[in-house]
C-alpha cells in the first residue's frame, strides 16, 4: 500500500495502514488481503453490479480488447460493438423505430436528451421508464 493514495471521503491524515486492503472478488463477495470476505453489497460503487471474476464476461471483454477497446461513433466513424448494443437496446426499447445514443461517465443519469432537430424531446432511461 502507499502513503501517495489520498482516499476520497476519508481523513487525510489517516494512515495507510488502517485501510482494509481488498485484493480479489468472486461473485458478490470481496476478500481482504488477511483473508476475510465482505458481501459487496454496493456493487464497488455502483460499477460491478454482475458480480466479481465472470469468467464469460472476462473473456468476452479480453476477445474485444484484443480488436479494439472502443472508439468514438461521432461522424463519420461507427464500430461493431456500438452497432450491436444498440441493436440490443433497440429490441427491448417500447419505440420499435427508436435510436440510441448514450454518454458516461456520470452513472446518476442513465438517459441522454436528445437535441438535435427532428429527434424526440423525450428518452427511455435503461429501466424501460419513459422521462422527458
Amino acid at each position: 500500500m502507499t502513503d501517495a493514495l489520498l482516499h476520497p471521503f476519508s481523513p487525510p491524515a489517516m494512515p495507510e495502514g488502517d485501510f482494509i486492503e481488498i485484493v480479489r472478488g468472486e461473485g458478490s463477495l470481496v476478500f481482504d488481503s488477511d483473508g476475510r470476505e465482505y458481501v459487496d453489497a454496493m456493487a464497488n460503487l455502483w460499477l460491478c453490479q454482475v458480480g466479481h471474476g465472470r469468467t464469460e464476461i472476462i473473456d468476452a471483454v479480453t476477445a474485444q480488447m484484443r480488436q479494439i477497446e472502443a472508439y468514438n461513433t461521432f461522424a463519420p466513424f461507427t464500430n461493431g460493438p456500438a452497432s450491436r448494443v444498440a441493436e440490443m437496446i433497440a429490441e427491448r426499447s417500447p419505440h420499435p423505430d427508436g435510436r440510441s445514443s448514450w454518454a458516461a461517465p456520470d452513472p446518476r443519469r442513465s438517459t441522454l436528451p436528445s437535441r438535435s432537430p427532428g429527434w424526440s424531446s423525450s428518452a427511455v432511461d435503461m429501466r424501460g421508464a419513459r422521462s422527458s
